[in-house]
């Protein structure tokens, strides 16, 4: 997988091995359903599969699909059920027929997995030349795969999703997800065996608790993180307030709000950054930065041990108490552990460690 012009940002099916690869405007076969396009002309087809299998407390359920959505609702039942709908858009009955066989869902439970996949039978299209090279919109072929699943809650969820979205209730139970080219809507999730991988698109969630999660080359908004490992690269993210977060960001901007519990941050070649303001109720906090520009508040009504390091960085402070011990600039170095505030509560240790950039502290 590799991402192209975002203006131009369709996937393609080469119709060899059923491998998706994106591919610009000029081939035609797209997985998803543009919105800048008119079907007006094209013949759609649909076709529908269920899956219902029972569950027992500790069986799991895994979710393949790499063309369309996938949506989880929960019921009182103790079974799961798959609701597949695969939708075909063609310039001609016959055409959209055959790419509507070539879709292959299995679904089966083994093991104490109930689990389901779709996948694209390339040897079963009747036309060689679902690729073309046409640019009459016309000419092109869409097709989408969505999953509705139905299941009771407590169940462990697995999911590798591609070009298209998932939609995530309240969660309690252990979850892997893998996603990409696609948006991730989930509510409250917390387990601190989660894992969250996201590539290339959009995340919003509500709030997490507990486990790791992984995104790179897209925007991440989170309005609660707690006990949580959170990398980003290349993109941006924007968390409301933090507890207890262990943040490494790589080529990214955006914000991390009020941090309500310690918070450590690792933050590098990123150029545009802005952390909330700490909390008097933070024990220990970590900033390391490096090639970075970086900017936070204190709290005016707390006590802090600060601790900076700083070797060929900018550092301004605007608190008067200690602005002149610790504002440095790019052609020195500064190491130098200060008592910032006069409040009463027992100080929170402060430890910044900045290399080559510029640190901010309001």
């Amino acid at each position: 997988m590799k991402m192209i012009n975002k203006f131009k940002t369709l996937f393609v099916l080469l119709l060899c091995s059923s491998q998706l690869i994106a591919a610009e405007w000029g081939d035609g076969f797209v997985i998803g359903e543009p919105t800048n396009v008119d079907k007006g002309n094209l013949v759609e087809k649909k076709k529908s599969f269920t899956y219902s299998f029972g569950l027992e407390k500790n069986d799991a359920i895994d979710i393949d699909n790499h063309y369309g959505d996938v949506k989880f609702k929960y019921w009182e039942k103790a079974e799961v059920r798959f609701d597949v709908i695969v939708v075909a858009n063609a310039n001609s009955d016959n055409r959209a027929d055959a790419f509507i066989d070539a879709v292959k869902i299995t679904a089966s439970k083994e093991s104490g997995v109930a689990s389901t996949s779709s996948k694209l039978d390339c040897k079963k299209l009747k036309y060689e030349d679902n690729v073309n090279s046409s640019l009459n919109p016309l000419d092109r072929n869409y097709l989408k795969v969505n999953y509705t699943v139905y299941l009771p809650k407590g169940h462990k969820i697995v999911v590798d999703n591609a070009n298209g979205d998932i939609y995530l209730p309240n969660n309690t139970a252990e979850i892997k997800i893998k996603q990409e080219h696609g948006v991730l809507y989930a509510s409250n999730l917390e387990n601190a065996a989660n894992e969250i991988e996201v590539n290339y698109g959009l995340a919003y969630i509500k709030s997490i608790s507990g486990g790791k999660l992984t995104a790179s080359k897209m925007k991440v908004v989170i309005d609660n993180a707690k006990d949580l490992l959170l990398m980003n690269t290349f993109g941006e993210v924007k968390v409301n307030s933090a507890e207890n977060v262990d943040f490494h960001g790589k080529y990214t901007s955006g914000y991390v709000g009020e941090m309500k519990q310690s918070c450590k941050f690792k933050i590098d070649y990123s150029n545009d950054f802005t952390l909330g303001e700490v909390d008097k109720n933070v024990k220990d906090f970590e900033l390391v930065t490096s090639y970075s520009d970086v900017t936070f508040p204190m709290c005016r009504k707390a006590k802090f041990n600060m601790t900076v390091e700083a070797k060929n960085c900018d550092v301004e402070v605007a608190h008067e108490q200690v602005a002149n011990a610790l504002n440095c600039k790019k052609n020195k170095n500064l190491v130098k552990t200060v008592e910032v505030g006069t409040a009463e509560n027992e100080p929170s240790n402060i430890f910044i460690s900045a290399n080559n950039g510029k640190v901010r502290i309001k």
